[in-house]
């Protein structure tokens, strides 16, 4: 940590000096003795000129208080990173987070939003969307956790979709983005996909293409909705992992 000194400026000082006496003078006195109107206008300019230094003075000082603010958020910052130092959790091997991780990430919910079903509520009533996507909040932590999440590919590979049918989104909304992200992490790690389709509208949404494309790495498949699977899917499907491993769990509403 560098060793910032903070430099003083000097205490400012008032060039015209505001005195009781030159007021009352000036308010009382009359005739040839009396302040003329050329030594009034001399002290005007003085008043203007001083006030513009004060103006100039209070700026300083709040550029001053900005940066002394500042500095104070960056040492708090730096302690609060010294003393994560000392956090038990970083004692902890990579490979005994990624076990932790696997263990706490059961499975991803990605789901429409807004949900623009107006006859069905959305399945899954979400508090937070950060807490039905452990993955992405594990890799939000910190670096060393975001580290370890983006080299465990089985973190995003385990995903609950809910989507309504008719919907047609494009690449560039922030669902699908956020469905081609964790397929993307998924990296080639076979897929436990939970799906449910709103809606009886036979319409192959966006999310059912995505899906199609990476079907030869499906390794678990559930599929709810109310219509059938094959409504959205082709039956000539290429599901090497699926059939070696088990069945499509199918549940029709």
């Amino acid at each position: 940590m560098s060793n910032d000194t903070l430099y003083r400026t000097p205490v400012f000082s008032a060039r015209i000096r505001v005195s009781s006496a030159v007021s009352t003078q000036l308010c009382s006195e009359f005739g040839p003795g009396s302040f003329t109107a050329k030594d009034r206008k001399d002290l005007l300019i003085h008043c203007d000129r001083h006030c513009d230094d004060y103006e100039q003075e209070v700026a300083h000082l709040q550029s001053q208080l900005l940066y002394i603010r500042q500095q104070q958020k960056r040492l708090k910052n730096h302690e609060a990173t010294l003393r994560s130092q000392n956090s038990p959790v970083r004692k902890i091997p990579n490979a005994i987070l990624e076990i932790i991780f696997n263990l706490a990430c059961e499975r991803n919910l990605l789901q429409e939003y807004p949900w623009r079903n107006a006859t069905q509520s959305p399945p899954t009533t979400i508090s937070s969307p950060m807490a039905s996507l452990p993955a992405l909040s594990i890799a939000s932590t910190c670096s060393r956790w975001r580290k370890v999440a983006m080299s465990t590919p089985s973190l995003w590979s385990r995903l609950r979709l809910e989507v309504i049918s008719g919907i047609h989104l494009s690449h560039h909304d922030p669902f699908i983005h956020a469905v081609m992200l964790h397929l993307r992490r998924a990296q080639k790690c076979p897929l436990d996909i939970d799906l449910y389709v709103a809606g009886k509208i036979r319409s192959t949404c966006a999310t059912i293409l995505i899906l199609t494309s990476v079907a030869s790495d499906w390794k678990a498949f559930k599929y709810d909705g109310d219509l059938g699977f094959g409504s959205y899917f082709p039956p000539d499907l290429n599901l090497p992992l699926l059939v070696s491993h088990g069945p499509i769990s199918l549940i029709f509403g």
